[in-house]
This record gives structure tokens, sequence and C-alpha cells, in this order.
């Protein structure tokens, strides 16, 4: 639960409660994304330059969520590039599902899930620098309100086709922390 603490704390005088810490080794990994294993830099999930890579997690609400407060999905990374740059990493997908009704769905593949600072711009001051980034997660269809017991599952990739992603190294995904506030 280090990543939780990090994540709430990250957040000098604003109030945010841990809710959950995802284990990136149990990630769902597709194209040439891969788990590497090692001390310092080496450990996450690995999104390597010039292709295509993605990494799935998922989780269920908790009984101690308040329906309807803001759910965010914190990412701690690096990029193993020798020089300052910036990477895309895009979300995917999301999925909903509510015991008892159809899944929750909206009007495209990752409808619910945002950045939350409005890009998905990640800017890597130097090599392995530890760096977090948060996306939004809200309800695809935009009404329903997320409540205990819902079942998320979202995915991001890295865009490194876009000419906006200018890191020549990998990106590493070290963590992944849900926080609401």
């Amino acid at each position: 639960m280090v990543l939780v603490s990090v994540l709430s704390a990250s957040r000098a005088g604003v109030a945010a409660s841990a809710l959950l810490s995802l284990n990136p080794a149990g990630a769902a990994l597709e194209g040439t994304a891969s788990f590497e294993t090692g001390a310092g830099p080496s450990a996450g999930i690995r999104l390597p330059d010039g292709a295509v890579s993605s990494f799935a997690l998922g989780f269920v609400l908790p009984p101690d969520y308040v329906a309807g407060r803001r759910i965010r999905v914190g990412i701690a990374w690096h990029t193993k590039a020798s020089a300052p740059c910036t990477s895309v990493l895009a979300p995917n997908f999301i999925s909903v599902a509510r015991v008892g009704r159809r899944h929750i769905t909206g009007q495209g593949l990752a409808s619910g899930l945002l950045p939350s600072d409005g890009n998905m711009l990640l800017n890597a001051s130097a090599n392995n620098v530890t760096h977090l980034k948060y996306y939004e997660i809200r309800s695809p269809d935009g009404v329903t309100a997320l409540q205990t017991a819902d079942v998320i599952n979202f995915g991001l990739f890295r865009q490194s086709d876009s000419i906006e992603d200018t890191c020549a190294g990998d990106l590493m995904i070290q963590g992944v922390g849900i926080v609401t506030d």
C-alpha cells in the first residue's frame, strides 16, 4: 500500500482517501508490453517506443466507497530515454459492470476514462525519475453514479506513433493506485 500513500500525499493541501493499490505484475499486457523484474528502474510494465503496447487492470469498488465520489487512477511512471521528452499514455477502454444490470456503457470505448489534466502527455524531466499521472474514472454513460461493488476494468496504451511522443526509450509503469476525493 506504499503507492497509495504516495498518491494521497502527492496532492498537498487536498484531502484524498486511498482506496487500493493495483499490482502491475497482474496486468493484462498486449502488443509489445512486458513485465520486467529487477532492481531500481528496471521493474514494472515496459511499454517500448515505436511499437503498439498496452496494459489493462481491474478492481471492485470497496464497501467504504461513497457513491458519486470522484475516482482517480494514479500511474507512477518513468522513462528510460536519455534526455527530457514526452510520452503519450492514452485511454484504451473502460468497462463498468454492476451486479443485476447490464454493463454501463458510453459513446466510445474509453468514455469515462479521462486524463485529469485534460491531456495524455507524460513529461519526463530526465531518465529514471518517477512521475505521477492521474486519470479520472467516471460512469461511461455520464449519468449513472458509480457505487460500491461496481466492477471496473480499464486499459491504457502508449501512443508512440503520435508526433507528441518524443521519448526514444521505454516507458515504465511502476505502480498503479486508486484514490478518491
